[in-house]
């Protein structure tokens, strides 16, 4: 990317692995993309991070600043955990996701495998243009989004602007469309006695 012209970038696909502590605040403290609608940004979790910045790190620097992408409207968000290959002490990573830091988001779409979402903080506010949320091919994230659902119906935005969500599962070849949080929930247990 050349300085004189991210202003005509509308679309962006980010690939982060172990990037150094820093590294990734460095480059978009130089690039504005003021016309960017659409993301697809793929965090990878390694087992082993060390010397580098932790994944969360890496995607709290992405979204370090609203004014970077002050028009993102749709977001697909991968983030895959890799175990390292000698030695595994765990079989997944927790990664957070900081909505709140893209206030125009309209759609997201989650790809997790072998992550989790960290929980969302005590007050971490939902876009008000929040509208869409798939989940793909997941075992876990679930929880987390129905705690944005619970958000978005707290910020009394149950019949105006509702917040629809889908599942696509493996299994499924077109997203199964959530009708409830209870819904969703039940989902989540079923997929929870799954892994037992």
């Amino acid at each position: 990317l050349s300085r004189s012209r991210p202003a005509t970038i509308e679309e962006f696909d980010l690939y982060v692995d172990q990037c150094g502590d820093g590294s990734i605040e460095y480059f978009f403290s130089t690039v504005h993309c003021p016309h960017l609608g659409s993301m697809t940004f793929t965090c990878v979790c390694n087992e082993d991070h060390t010397p580098f910045a932790h994944p969360t790190d890496n995607v709290l620097e992405v979204f370090s600043n609203p004014n970077i992408f002050p028009r993102l409207e749709h977001l697909r968000f991968s983030a895959i955990y890799k175990p390292n290959l000698y030695y595994s002490k765990h079989t997944s990573a927790v990664i957070k996701l900081p909505i709140d830091r893209i206030p125009k988001l309209k759609s997201l779409d989650i790809h997790l495998r072998d992550v989790h979402l960290e929980a969302l903080d005590e007050d971490e506010a939902i876009p008000i243009t929040l509208s869409s949320i798939t989940l793909e091919d997941v075992k876990s994230g679930r929880s987390w989004v129905a705690e944005v659902w619970r958000r978005v119906r707290a910020q009394g935005r149950g019949g105006t602007l509702p917040l629809q969500v889908f599942i696509k599962d493996a299994n499924r070849g077109t997203p199964f469309h959530v009708q409830t949080v209870e819904a969703l929930e039940r989902e989540d247990a079923e997929v929870a006695k799954t892994r037992k």
